[in-house]
């Protein structure tokens, strides 16, 4: 049985479809779907979403990823799991993912990979920009993509200059 839920994250609405033990789609709704009622992230217990959704929906880049559920070709799924490689606050080609997949040529069917990404911040393809540092593309827009990688550089570089 799985449940659907529009909740508002620190980057916008996400519609949330999820088992009671696993996520299954994560996907940012630049406006939201009328037929959703949104529910806040800190209100207590909304919409009977799982706790740890919520924990992880409240700081989605800091929080432990709670469990999920990839559901694409094995094509994508193998393009996901090496994205979610990636460390936090860098950045890859399209070309060097593909590379370490084994494709060497196969950076345009790794960006449409990307792009069929139904798990937003799980699967980072954020992190994932052209051969010459332009942004490239992002199902949810490329100012949101700009705005994830700046909210993850600066997180990163906070973490370097605390003290021991």
């Amino acid at each position: 049985m799985t449940e659907t839920a529009l909740v508002f994250s620190p980057f916008g609405y996400l519609q949330l479809v999820y088992s009671p033990t696993h996520l299954l789609q994560a996907v940012f709704c630049p406006e939201p779907p009328t037929a959703l009622k949104a529910h806040p992230i800190n209100a207590p217990s909304p919409g009977g979403i799982p706790a740890q959704f919520l924990r992880w929906l409240q700081e989605p880049l800091n929080a432990p990823v709670p469990p999920y559920r990839l559901v694409g070709t094995p094509f994508q799924e193998d393009v996901w799991r090496t994205a979610m490689q990636i460390p936090y606050g860098q950045t890859q080609t399209y070309g060097a993912l593909a590379k370490r997949l084994g494709r060497p040529t196969a950076s345009r069917a790794v960006g449409q990979a990307l792009g069929r990404n139904t798990l937003a911040l799980i699967v980072p393809c954020h992190r994932v920009i052209q051969q010459s540092g332009q942004l490239g593309g992002f199902a949810w827009g490329l100012p949101l993509k700009q705005r994830l990688l700046h909210a993850e550089q600066a997180a990163s570089l906070r973490a370097k200059l605390q003290p021991a």
